[in-house]
């Protein structure tokens, strides 16, 4: 996902990034969706220093995983203004918040410290099977 925000303009509110996560869900969301949601996020949301964490909307009905839709639906928004997709670890809190700690380093333009922090999560955290990469 691509940063509209001019690097001049002042950092995002909670609620510009909210709009941005929502755009994006709905981009990544809407062709699987079977039914149009009120909201295409969760009311979940994780704050750290520098970015937020949404969640997809777990209401929202979707074919099964394998059908081509996407097995993780989490989006990271930097107060700069950068949204990315990111994986939704939520079913292990002590790995999301991690995840989210590594993420607030990256927003913070600490690229060798989000790359040291990725590796040891990686390290820590391996990829068991293809389900989760």
């Amino acid at each position: 996902m691509v940063n509209t925000k001019p690097s001049d303009s002042p950092c995002l509110t909670y609620s510009e990034a909210r709009s941005r996560a929502e755009q994006a869900a709905k981009v990544e969301l809407s062709e699987f969706a079977l039914t149009e949601p009120a909201s295409y996020l969760s009311k979940l949301e994780i704050e750290a220093d520098s970015c937020w964490f949404f969640f997809a909307n777990e209401e929202i009905e979707l074919p099964p995983i394998g059908s081509g839709r996407l097995i993780f639906s989490a989006y990271a928004v930097s107060q700069s203004g950068q949204c990315n997709l990111v994986y939704d670890f939520r079913a292990d809190m002590n790995k999301m918040n991690e995840y989210v700690s590594l993420w607030s380093l990256h927003a913070q333009g600490k690229k060798v410290e989000a790359e040291l922090a990725f590796m040891a999560f990686l390290e820590k955290y391996p990829v068991e099977n293809s389900d989760e990469a």
